[in-house]
């Protein structure tokens, strides 16, 4: 019998290629507004029947974002709209109050994954933000970033 040695791979030493695909998971939610039982939250739990609804009607921009557990690097992410939005964009911060605009997306689907150009800074916080509509509220049904 052939016995295969364990090995562990030490992550500091990965090419940041190997890297870009990785899901990251939130420690915390954040958003603009948000309509009584549709958190921030929703948006991230990959569940089909909820989702984060703003509070404002017509109010824009509204985002709904999340914190990571030190600063990371968004190469791409998923989003599931219930409504349709228009113009999107992602946006990264240090402190969940002052953001910066990454890049802007123009919608053409409600379920799409979106390229992020390569850019300087990594961030704790991240979120999605619309700035313009196509339809009545601003709601995601879900959302996942990928990066390192």
């Amino acid at each position: 019998m052939n016995v295969i040695p364990k090995t562990s791979i030490n992550v500091g030493n990965l090419k940041q290629s190997t890297l870009k695909t990785m899901k990251l998971d939130p420690i915390s939610y954040v958003s603009s507004s948000d309509w009584p039982g549709y958190t921030p939250n929703n948006a991230f739990d990959n569940k089909e029947n909820t989702y984060w609804h703003c509070a404002s009607n017509f109010g824009l921009p509204q985002y709904c974002g999340a914190k990571f557990e030190r600063k990371v690097h968004i190469n791409n992410f998923y989003l599931s709209l219930y409504y349709m939005s228009s113009t999107i964009i992602l946006q990264g911060s240090n402190d969940g109050k002052n953001w910066v605009n990454i890049q802007t997306y123009t919608c053409k689907d409600k379920i799409a994954t979106y390229d992020v150009n390569d850019y300087d800074d990594n961030y704790l916080y991240y979120c999605i933000n619309t700035i313009k509509l196509n339809d009545y509220y601003v709601a995601y049904k879900d959302i996942t970033f990928f990066g390192y």
